[in-house]
C-alpha cells in the first residue's frame, strides 16, 4: 500500500546515490546489532560479523563523502 515512488524497491534503490545507499546500510547494520543485543540469547559471532560489516560500510561511506567533498 506504500506509494510506488517512495517504497523500498529495486527501482527506487537504483535512483539513490552511493553515499545514500551506504547511509541506509550503516543504519540497517546498527539497528540490527542493537536489536540482537537486546535479545535474551543471541549469537555473539553473528554480532561480531555484523560489527565488522558495519565498520567496513562506515569506512566506505567516509571515503565516498570525502570524494564528493573534493569533487565539489
Amino acid at each position: 500500500m506504500r506509494p510506488k515512488e517512495s517504497c523500498p524497491s529495486f527501482e527506487n534503490f537504483k535512483k539513490k546515490s552511493v553515499p545514500e545507499l551506504l547511509e541506509l546500510l550503516v543504519k540497517a547494520y546498527s539497528n540490527q546489532i542493537e536489536v540482537l543485543e537486546k535479545q535474551e540469547k543471541f549469537d555473539p559471532s553473528l554480532v561480531a560479523a555484523l560489527r565488522k560489516e558495519l565498520m567496513i560500510s562506515q569506512k566506505t561511506l567516509e571515503i565516498q563523502r570525502s570524494k564528493n567533498t573534493v569533487a565539489v
